[in-house]
């Protein structure tokens, strides 16, 4: 993900909701506020030809990086917050391609709003 970022790179929700944007875990792994939750696993990789087994520390994206009950209205998901949120700020475009509502982003500006929303709200008090 940061590589699309780093190459200038967009996204497409072609028919797809606001919370499949995958893109938004970069912004939780970067935004720094409190609570943030990892998980630890194991994956099997190549090295040289040679299937070993590493040891991965990275952000839940299971369960959710963050706890957003206090920010985000019960029953919505978060990214679906975000997007909307984005999309209000004049971030992304919206558009129809074939019968599927669709929206286009940045990825980089996508991904500073992200980390500036969650920062925002969970660095807040209350």
């Amino acid at each position: 993900l940061a590589r699309l970022v780093a190459l200038g790179g967009r996204v497409l929700l072609l028919g797809a909701p606001g919370e499949t944007m995958t893109l938004l875990h970069l912004a939780e792994s970067l935004a720094r506020a409190p609570g943030k939750r990892f998980v630890t696993y194991e994956q099997p990789v190549r090295v040289d030809g040679v299937r070993e087994w590493r040891t991965f520390h990275d952000i839940d994206s299971t369960d959710g990086a963050f706890d957003y009950s206090r920010v985000v209205p019960e029953g919505q998901d978060p990214f679906a917050v975000i997007v909307r949120a984005m999309l209000d700020a004049g971030i992304g475009r919206t558009g129809t391609v074939g019968a599927a509502d669709s929206r286009l982003f940045d990825a980089g500006p996508a991904v500073d709003f992200g980390v500036r929303w969650i920062e925002e709200r969970l660095n807040a008090p209350g």
